[in-house]
């Protein structure tokens, strides 16, 4: 459920700061699950690319014993939280 899975969130953060590249601090929002085959998850952060293997790796173990999925795969997935007002670009046709 969403309750679970903001506690776990909760709870994993603040026990361990994500880490980040180059002088960037990776920043997480909120975790979220997809509904399919392979169980899911999706962490909202502010650039993906901060991740490392190690820390996807981490998440992917915690969730699996806090959820009480272990010897289940997981799929662990970071996704870039879009800016207010960011939108996707709208882009104007030349031909009318």
């Amino acid at each position: 459920t969403e309750q679970e899975l903001q506690s776990v969130f909760d709870e994993v953060t603040s026990a361990h700061s994500p880490m980040g590249r180059g002088g960037f601090r990776l920043r997480l929002s909120r975790l979220t699950a997809a509904e399919e085959r392979i169980p899911t998850f999706f962490l909202w952060c502010n650039d993906p690319r901060l991740v490392d293997d190690a820390y996807e790796r981490y998440w992917r173990n915690l969730l699996g014993e806090k959820l009480d999925l272990t010897g289940v795969p997981l799929r662990v997935i970071f996704r870039r939280v879009a800016k207010k007002g960011r939108g996707p670009r709208k882009t104007r046709s030349r031909f009318r």
